[in-house]
């Protein structure tokens, strides 16, 4: 009989008073009746009996403890779901936690470059450079004298030549990294005279930009400009003469320039 009663104990936490009262009652009841019914088995004496009646009083008085104990301990399972419930937000995720990661989330900038931004940047670095560049190179448009291959000698012949520099024609493409790329295979060209440039005819001959190992200008001769290349393991010295000072030591300064925007952007 006290095993059936001690069964009917809740199994989890409940809310309900009575309820916790009742089953704590049974529990109570259920323990003390298997030690009395056990001893009434052996023993039914008028002393037996008076211990029973004890017995009574004391469920009596256990229930009432019990029911103020089962109260005291429901109250308390209600303060605590009330208090879990005002830190619950409406999508099911505790608020302390959200407002924890809000505090540590780290801060981040709306101007903080995205990849699509980069190359924004990068075209945008190239279109500079391309636009710089074309500005030097009109400045090597320019007519002079020049020694032949052969180098300058007391019998060398000096014939006029229109120098320019053109960029390459491969890699094909409209971008700007592509304009660029094309003028870091660029040559510097010279023709007949300026009309076989105009008519794009055949040049005399050319040199790679980056080939240019050395820009010559000095006060000793200061009409001449002496361009040194290295090209497939030859070395040559273009020996060019401007009819002045002044156009000798500008197209020097430009020629250098862009040697230098070559440089720096192989770096």
């Amino acid at each position: 009989f006290g095993s059936s009663l001690g069964s009917r104990l809740p199994r989890g936490p409940t809310k309900n008073p009575s309820e916790w009262a009742g089953c704590l009652a049974m529990w109570l009841l259920s323990q003390i009746l298997n030690s009395f019914c056990c001893g009434r088995m052996h023993d039914d004496s008028p002393a037996s009996n008076s211990r029973a009646r004890a017995v009574q009083i004391m469920i009596g008085n256990d229930a009432e403890k019990a029911i103020e104990k089962a109260g005291l301990l429901a109250a308390e399972l209600e303060a605590d779901d009330e208090q879990d419930s005002s830190e619950v937000s409406p999508g099911g995720a505790p608020r302390r936690m959200k407002t924890e990661a809000a505090h540590h989330a780290p801060v981040t900038s709306s101007v903080s470059p995205r990849s699509h931004d980069l190359s924004e940047i990068e075209a945008d670095d190239f279109r500079r450079q391309v636009e710089k560049l074309e500005s030097l190179v009109q400045g090597l448009q320019k007519e002079c004298r020049k020694y032949p291959k052969s180098g300058r000698t007391n019998l060398s012949w000096v014939g006029r030549r229109y120098f320019a520099a053109l960029p390459a024609e491969l890699p094909a493409g409209s971008s700007w990294a592509f304009r660029w790329q094309r003028w870091f295979r660029g040559r510097l060209t010279y023709w007949k005279d300026k009309q076989s440039f105009l008519k794009q005819g055949t040049p005399k001959g050319s040199v790679s930009l980056l080939s240019i190992v050395r820009v010559t200008w000095g006060e000793d001769c200061p009409e001449e400009v002496m361009v040194t290349s290295m090209e497939d393991g030859q070395r040559q010295n273009l020996v060019l003469i401007f009819d002045t000072k002044d156009d000798a030591k500008e197209w020097y300064g430009i020629l250098m320039a862009v040697r230098g925007m070559f440089q720096v952007r192989k770096r």
